[in-house]
């Protein structure tokens, strides 16, 4: 082949690779969103974990006392000791049912734009938290308004971030991207003059695309967490971030993973090839 030739077929591959890559950033990402956002069990499964925790019990209870302190205003005397207590009560198992209830709320908001606030009920175990608070800050309990515990607002109306476009898109995207990319891949490696070259070139464009990928895990916080005002529902957001992206890193290391392998092989072949007698020297 012509040196002319060769470069031809270079700038060739390394298009096709670069559309390869794209696409394979496509299906990573969205292949996560289908699994982890818009599967509602992982979902709620997730942020249940999230809201045991004690930062977040420290959050939760801030904004419950809140409600309360705006029913009784004397209680603001005893708002800090108060705040610690509901922080023990949100950690007992009689919560679980709530903490459930709660991320199953924060899931329709995020997955459908719902903009109304979000809003839990823990009429269900009312004698059990009040019976609680009781026990650890006498006198409170007889001060609790009737009816306090039927709607109890965790997130203020119209803040939640709203996903529901890329969630939209997620179950036909990843399958659509990831069909294109493995169809581009077999297309290269079978019609470049080196095959080896080709699949070192296809293995080089999914290790890019897993590197992109940890790098957008990296530096996506602030997009899209910037916008949530709420400083009780930023601050979840911002656990729940954490949790959530630890899944996409796990899951983008393989692509990365699968990428350095197929480079491997590829480079090895391509060495193979090179180092091999032409049928005109044989």
């Amino acid at each position: 082949m012509t040196k002319r030739g060769s470069a031809q077929w270079l700038a060739v591959t390394a298009v096709v690779a670069a559309v390869i890559a794209l696409l394979a950033v496509v299906a990573n990402a969205s292949l996560w969103l289908d699994r982890q956002i818009v599967d509602g069990d992982a979902f709620t499964g997730t942020m249940t974990a999230v809201l045991v925790t004690e930062e977040a019990r420290q959050v939760m209870a801030e904004r419950i006392v809140e409600e309360l302190v705006e029913d009784v205003p004397a209680l603001i005397l005893i708002r800090n000791p108060l705040v610690d207590v509901v922080a023990s009560i949100l950690a007992s198992p009689i919560m679980e049912p709530a903490h459930a209830a709660l991320a199953s709320e924060l899931h329709h908001r995020v997955t459908t734009g719902d903009p109304s606030a979000v809003v839990v009920t823990l009429v269900e175990v009312e004698e059990a938290v009040i019976g609680l608070l009781a026990e650890f800050v006498p006198g409170v309990a007889e001060l609790i308004p009737d009816g306090f515990f039927t709607a109890i607002e965790v997130v203020e109306a119209g803040v939640a971030p709203s996903y529901a476009a890329a969630v939209g898109a997620a179950p036909w995207l990843w399958p659509l991207a990831a069909t294109l990319a493995i169809i581009l891949s077999v297309v290269l490696i079978a019609l470049v003059p080196v095959r080896a070259a080709g699949l070192l070139a296809v293995g080089l464009a999914l290790a890019a695309a897993g590197v992109i990928g940890l790098a957008t895990a990296a530096g996506a916080r602030a997009p899209l967490l910037d916008d949530v005002s709420d400083p009780a529902l930023r601050a979840l957001a911002d656990l729940a971030y954490e949790s959530l992206s630890q899944s996409f890193i796990a899951q983008t290391l393989w692509l990365v993973v699968c990428g350095v392998f197929l480079a491997g092989a590829g480079a090895v072949w391509l060495a193979f090839v090179r180092s091999a007698p032409s049928p005109a020297s044989a």
